[in-house]
């Protein structure tokens, strides 16, 4: 392998670690669970984090794309100060049934009965977070044909090369409408038209991610 191929191998590498790393620190700061239903949803959103983990291990290049990985975390953040909204209103539905004065009740305060549903909702989601996110790890991510893939799937979009293009244009016009251009000012003209002629980005590729996050957008 390249020197330059062994340098990326261990940048995504590294981030896929700190990622797996922030993971397993957020479901930590969970408060401690006391009723039924918020111990199933804590246990559930670790096993989340831990498939996602895993799936970081076997092919760190799942951090080129975010969007999965920050929907779980944010998950699992927000599980955080949900989980005793859940306990406090789980517990003062106890307390109903179980006809307690209405004293005791009171000195719970105020309450989010929605608490429950969503904390349950929430783990919920993260396991499917999690489930995407381990369906998308490919174990062979550092093989050739992989960096392939995954160069074309970096590559900018062609909005974006025709964003650049037409701002290349633009800068170039004042020199180009001079009776005597400079060859720098036409080479940079052809260099805008090059890129406008580029097939799209990652067309080229014949297999996308298994989530089809490989394909052409």
């Amino acid at each position: 392998m390249a020197a330059a191929e062994m340098t990326s191998a261990q940048t995504v590498e590294q981030l896929a670690t700190n990622t797996a790393h922030d993971l397993h620190q957020a479901i930590t700061r969970l408060p401690e669970a006391e009723t039924l239903l918020v111990q199933q949803a804590h246990r559930r959103a670790t096993q989340a984090a831990h498939a996602a983990a895993a799936a970081l291990t076997t092919d760190p290049t799942l951090t080129d794309d975010w969007r999965d990985l920050d929907l779980l975390a944010e998950i699992v953040r927000q599980l955080a100060p949900l989980t005793p909204q859940a306990e406090n209103e789980l517990r003062r539905r106890a307390l109903i049934e179980q006809s307690t004065s209405t004293q005791e009740i009171t000195a719970l305060g105020s309450t989010n009965p929605d608490a429950p549903q969503w904390l349950d909702a929430m783990s919920n989601r993260a396991v499917e977070v999690a489930q995407r996110i381990a369906a998308a790890a490919r174990p062979d991510w550092n093989t050739a044909g992989r960096i392939r893939e995954r160069s074309a799937r970096l590559l900018p979009t062609q909005r974006l090369l025709e964003e650049i293009a037409d701002r290349l244009r633009h800068a170039v016009a004042p020199a180009l409408a001079l009776s005597h251009p400079t060859p720098q000012a036409l080479r940079l003209a052809n260099l805008a038209d090059q890129i406008t002629a580029m097939p799209e980005a990652g067309a080229s590729v014949d297999a996308p991610r298994p989530d089809g996050r490989g394909e052409p957008q």
